[in-house]
């Protein structure tokens, strides 16, 4: 450092050092203020740039361990989910495996043995019901394809692999078999009435009327003849008799259907007019309200109406014992017609002795207050040899028109796609069924074994995980961040000097005002 000469007064030596001084001690004391504000040894790279780097390194770290905690988090949770349904699907097993035991015993007849298949099947339709509920993010946890890479550390290959590779589901640990696809099985037909080529339609049917209705459930049925046309060429009309009977008419017959011949279905005849005269007058309606026919003076010969179309053709209804002057006005008959050469047919299902209509109409009502029509959407009418489509996954085919017989009818079994079958017919099948149920017991035990190990692994990861990023943690914070109290010691030191290089300056800008004594 150069030293003043009080002699030499062109430059204020003693003053600039003691200013350069100053400048450093302010640069300090700045530096020394901002880490005690900031909390941070480093605020620029200029600090310590090799430090910066060191820590920057440990903050990236730190971080990726934090979300590494937060995948072991998630990862247990997810291994929960599945432990969760193969726990209750080890219960259901249990409870199967105390009903085969029971079944097993010859103390046990036919009749009690179905009852323990039925429920064993209601079991495993929900270990299959399980399966495909127990999920994780929309990915299937118990069903056979589970591989799954997770990420449990800050690097790149700090992974940990979780595979389940077994399907759970009842027909793959065989407690149960599916029949896979819809199939009809003994389709034999009982009587000619129905055609041997009654089938599962082969796509969407372009013969059906129907939508919205489920295919069958699994289970018995039987198509029946309910009723057919008088012939292939007339029709048949009958009076829903529970209803009014209409006085001045003694009944109706059929005659041959025309160009006007009314479809299958119900109908309501209304009198409009009646007159003493020869003529009558009336309305025809169909189930939906809508005039099919209409006529204004009818013509009554020798007590007899032929039904007459708007083109005056033959609607295939007779009315009988017209009695002229006794039919009143707004008097009405219900009919029901079945067109010439057709039949009419209903889908029921069996359970026992008991028989049920199977709904086969998406659109049918039950007309029964205004038509006597009960459930009319459970039946339908069909033409002699055609092929008609139930709208219930099934087609029929009707016999020709001479071999259709009233109440005749076939028979048919049905399983649905997927549907599970538990079949224990005598106690060989019950000990077999033991035995496959102890199998699925120990592959149900496996999993949980797995997912178990997997579990106290992870719990091992994640409280090394946590000791790694506390410990970075405390590395980051010695070199980034500020030791609080040496910097306030420094900032103390650093004013004090502050104040005392101010006051050498004031001193060092007096000094060379000694040199004018010389000129006294």
């Amino acid at each position: 450092m150069a030293q003043a000469d009080f002699t030499r007064i062109s430059s204020n030596i003693a003053a600039l050092n003691t200013l350069n001084s100053l400048r450093n001690i302010n640069t300090k004391l700045g530096k020394a203020q901002l880490r005690l504000a900031t909390g941070k040894r480093i605020n620029q790279a200029s600090d310590d740039p090799a430090g910066l780097t060191i820590a920057l390194k440990m903050n990236s770290r730190k971080e990726g361990l934090g979300a590494a905690l937060g995948n072991i988090g998630d990862a247990k949770n997810m291994l929960s989910v599945a432990e969760s349904g193969l726990t209750q699907m080890n219960d259901i097993l249990t409870e199967m495996k105390a009903k085969a035991t029971a079944a097993a015993s010859d103390t046990l007849g036919t009749d009690e043995r179905a009852a323990i298949s039925a429920q064993l099947k209601s079991l495993a339709q929900q270990i299959n019901d399980i399966v495909s509920e127990t999920t994780w993010n929309d990915d299937a946890l118990l069903g056979g394809s589970v591989s799954k890479s997770l990420q449990t550390g800050a690097g790149s290959t700090d992974t940990t692999v979780w595979t389940l590779s077994r399907n759970h589901s009842a027909t793959e640990l065989e407690v149960a078999t599916s029949s896979g696809n819809a199939v009809i099985a003994s389709l034999a037909t009982s009587s000619t009435s129905f055609a041997a080529t009654s089938t599962l339609p082969s796509g969407a049917g372009a013969a059906t009327v129907f939508t919205g209705l489920a295919t069958l459930d699994s289970g018995n049925y039987k198509f029946k003849i309910l009723d057919k046309a008088v012939g292939a060429t007339t029709g048949k009309a009958t009076s829903q008799t529970d209803l009014l009977t209409v006085a001045g008419v003694g009944g109706l017959t059929q005659s041959a259907g025309g160009a006007d011949e009314l479809d299958s279905g119900f109908y309501q005849i209304k009198f409009i007019r009646n007159t003493a005269t020869t003529t009558i007058s009336y309305a025809i309606y169909d189930q939906s309200g809508g005039v099919v026919a209409a006529a204004n003076s009818a013509q009554v010969a020798a007590g007899v109406v032929t039904l007459l179309g708007d083109t005056d053709a033959d609607l295939g209804i007779k009315l009988t014992g017209v009695v002229e002057g006794s039919i009143a006005s707004g008097s009405s008959i219900y009919v029901e017609y079945i067109k010439q050469n057709e039949a009419k047919a209903g889908l029921y299902e069996v359970v026992g002795s008991t028989e049920t209509a199977v709904q086969i109409d998406a659109n049918g009502t039950d007309d029964s207050s205004t038509f006597g029509v009960n459930d009319s959407n459970s039946f339908f009418y069909g033409a002699a040899g055609a092929t008609f489509d139930t709208g219930r996954g099934i087609e029929v085919k009707l016999g020709s028109f001479a071999s259709i017989t009233a109440n005749s009818y076939t028979s048919f079994s049905y399983t649905e796609a997927n549907d599970l079958t538990v079949s224990l017919v005598d106690s060989d099948d019950a000990t077999a069924y033991m035995e496959k149920v102890d199998t699925a017991l120990s592959n149900v035990t496996s999993s949980l074994n797995d997912i178990g190990s997997l579990v106290a692994r992870l719990d091992k990861k994640e409280e090394a995980v946590g000791i790694a990023q506390v410990n970075t943690e405390a590395a980051y914070n010695r070199i980034m961040n500020a030791d609080m109290a040496l910097e306030q010691v420094e900032a103390s030191k650093y004013m004090i000097l502050q104040q005392t290089a101010v006051a050498m300056l004031a001193q060092s800008n007096m000094a060379p005002q000694g040199i004018l004594s010389l000129f006294r």
